[in-house]
């Protein structure tokens, strides 16, 4: 079967040139991003990210000693974190424009950006979630059953199910696919569940070299923890 590989992205945050620097603000959080880079988000009284008035994590400008930029005034330069082409990694949290979830315990990011890729630790176990905007859930629908009508041809032991399962608060079906012995002689499981919102699909892919069937609910937990913005 063919794999599904993420697509990277590589994202830089435009600022505006001052000469005025200033020590490194309190009140921010350092947030290691991926590739290695840091930035310093700001963080409310209490805990958890300051945000713009469309939800985007605001960070502080600053300069290539890692000094807060300022303006003339002495004000300190934030922008918006565009979330838009890219994702921010935080705790056990990923978060996009238009979604975040929680990563569990013995699970880990696998180099996230503008799609989630998480991976289970010491396993095959894999969930990958695409947001699609040139599909429609009928299209998409099709295709996974013409991949599956295809698998079950290559492997007649195969076997295919649809069942229900909760999404963040969504009530969805699950497309299953399970081969007990594929051509290298590994069982292979397969999942799609497709969301449509805000005018968008959302392509939630889940592959295992075990079988999941009964073996559902760290994943279910994990989709449970989706959130719509």
């Amino acid at each position: 079967m063919k794999k599904i590989t993420a697509v990277f992205v590589i994202f830089a945050i435009a600022v505006c040139l001052f000469t005025a620097c200033a020590k490194k603000p309190q009140g921010t959080e350092q947030i290691t991003i991926q590739g290695g880079d840091t930035i310093d988000l700001i963080t409310k009284e209490g805990g958890g990210l300051d945000r713009d008035d469309e939800g985007n994590p605001i960070e502080v400008v600053t300069n290539d000693k890692g000094k807060a930029v300022t303006e003339k005034d002495g004000k300190q330069v934030t922008v918006a974190l565009d979330l838009e082409e890219s994702c921010l990694v935080y705790d056990n949290k990923i978060e996009f424009k238009n979604y975040s979830l929680e990563i569990p315990n013995g699970w880990s990011n696998c180099e996230s950006y503008n799609n989630t890729n998480i991976k289970k630790n010491d396993s095959d176990d894999g969930i990958q979630i695409t947001r699609l905007t040139d599909t429609t859930f009928e299209k998409k629908y099709d295709d996974v059953k013409k991949l599956y009508a295809a698998s079950v041809g290559m492997y007649p032991d195969a076997v295919t199910e649809e069942k229900g399962i909760k999404v963040g608060d969504m009530n969805c079906t699950r497309y299953e696919l399970y081969i007990p012995k594929t051509s290298n002689d590994k069982p292979l499981y397969t999942c799609y569940i497709l969301i449509e919102h805000d005018a968008a699909l959302y392509q939630i892919l889940i592959t295992a070299t075990r079988d999941l069937r009964e073996d559902f609910g760290e994943i279910e937990k994990i989709l449970n923890s989706i959130q719509f913005k």
